[in-house]
């Protein structure tokens, strides 16, 4: 199959830029185009020692100087998704497609953007919107982390590009967490302990929510565990999406109460919530259907899944990128599973956990003479 936008993928015992450069290679023989205008390329955490010159390996692979993209643990294509070894993905550009820097953006287009954990900067994410993307992911929390563009690692750890030639884009999120109880107002709470929902303890919310097959297992799931803090109206804000999510870090028997990942002040409402393989299908499938609605011919993808999903968290197989090859066949893609992601949420642009992310992009609209 032939087009102006085509994947590679490619993966070694050992991080090279000449395997690098294979992913660029391959994704440039199914283009119509013998040239590349850009390059959406990730890499897996092997290649850190040798970044700079796989770069310039997949620049000169591809013709071209634009090379944009990030590190990870994981990296996909509609081919597949390699996690523990070296990887390459590459998406190439042609035709009416490129990346251009963000002041070429056009109202309401998406902007393509990675970052590294450490340099994440909430100014950043408001100064443009609507973003997508995701952070850059590592097996250790000291890294490494690195994104690039222009074909050169940048020290600053933030990159985004506008899609110039895709100005029609449909974007879904799907979330992946079963709510456990209704949005219920802190009552009382210590820095990042949660002592109280509703005036009750809030150790007895998690044990009276908590699902019978969660219940028979020997000790509480706590890495499964979310505690969702909501925006706006409650009443609304689950259905909206409007929520952020938690880490459940532990429990106090002791005290009733909860510790989470950050702190939430009083009189804000939140809601328990577990990370569930059957939900976060369901979620994936209703915002793939909602991309094609939108987009019924979309050219290329994107699919940035949160580190925690993939094989692991869905028993074998990687559901995200299933469903997504169901519902659009051939359509080639590109991801990498991220320590967070970036997308659009009540015009603003959001960072979100254990998240997928997916987006379609279409061919330029061609006007009547």
């Amino acid at each position: 199959m032939t087009g102006a936008a085509a994947t590679g993928l490619s993966s070694g015992s050992r991080a090279t830029p000449a395997l690098a450069a294979a992913a660029v290679s391959e994704a440039l023989a199914k283009l119509d185009s013998p040239r590349a205008n850009s390059v959406l390329l990730f890499l897996t955490e092997q290649f850190a020692p040798v970044l700079d010159e796989s770069l310039r390996a997949c620049a000169r692979a591809a013709a071209c100087t634009q090379v944009m993209g990030a590190s990870a643990v994981g990296v996909l294509t509609e081919a597949g998704w390699i996690r523990g070894r070296a990887a390459c993905a590459a998406l190439v550009l042609a035709g009416p497609y490129r990346l251009d820097p963000p002041f070429a953006a056009g109202s309401g287009q998406s902007i393509l953007s990675f970052a590294t954990p450490a340099l994440l900067d909430w100014d950043w994410l408001q100064h443009l919107f609507p973003r997508v993307g995701a952070v850059a992911s590592a097996s250790t929390a000291a890294g490494p982390h690195q994104v690039w563009a222009g074909s050169r690692q940048i020290a600053q750890g933030r990159v985004q590009a506008v899609l110039t030639g895709a100005e029609h884009a449909a974007l879904a999120l799907s979330r992946g967490v079963r709510q456990l109880t209704p949005p219920l107002p802190v009552t009382a709470g210590h820095g990042r302990l949660l002592l109280e929902l509703g005036h009750r303890p809030a150790l007895e919310w998690l044990a009276k929510s908590l699902p019978y097959s969660v219940r028979e297992e020997d000790r509480i799931p706590l890495h499964r565990m979310a505690i969702g803090w909501v925006h706006g109206d409650p009443h609304t804000a689950v259905t909206a999406g409007r929520y952020r999510l938690l880490d459940l870090l532990g429990t106090d028997p002791a005290r009733q109460s909860m510790e989470l990942s950050s702190a939430v002040p009083p009189g804000r409402h939140v809601f328990l919530a577990l990370r569930d393989p059957i939900s976060a299908e369901r979620d994936t499938r209703m915002g793939l259907q909602q991309i094609q609605q939108e987009l019924s011919e979309p050219a290329f993808g994107l699919l940035f899944p949160c580190l925690g999903r993939g094989a692991d968290f869905f028993r074998g197989a990687d559901r995200d990128l299933e469903l997504m090859r169901e519902q659009f066949p051939g359509l080639p893609f590109i991801g990498f599973y991220g320590s967070g992601e970036i997308g659009p949420l009540e015009m603003q642009s959001q960072l979100f956990q254990y998240t997928a992310i997916m987006a379609a992009f279409g061919k330029r609209a061609i006007l009547p003479i």
